[in-house]
């Protein structure tokens, strides 16, 4: 799948913010543009699943581009954190 191509030159850079939980987890797609207003394109709530990260590639796909740097971001507290990082971040990265 290819990835999109925002043709906005005001922005500057991207970001997914992720908060997790043991069933789900929710992110935040956000871009700062360059007077350093920061706009979310989208949230979205995810299961905690296999599927839920195929699903999370594609929503990502989906608002960001391929041109600029994309940055994952999200605390780490707690065991589902410590899971996601440990067996999961190969399928977002």
């Amino acid at each position: 799948m290819s990835k999109n191509v925002i043709s906005n030159p005001s922005i500057s850079r991207q970001c997914v913010g992720i908060d997790i939980s043991k069933d789900s987890f929710v992110a935040c797609i956000s871009h700062k543009t360059s007077s350093d207003e920061i706009v979310v394109k989208s949230t979205k709530k995810i299961s905690n699943t296999p599927a839920g990260f195929k699903t999370l590639q594609e929503w990502v796909t989906k608002f960001t581009s391929s041109e600029l740097p994309l940055i994952y971001v999200m605390e780490a507290t707690g065991t589902p954190s410590l899971g996601f990082i440990t067996n999961r971040w190969h399928l977002i990265y």
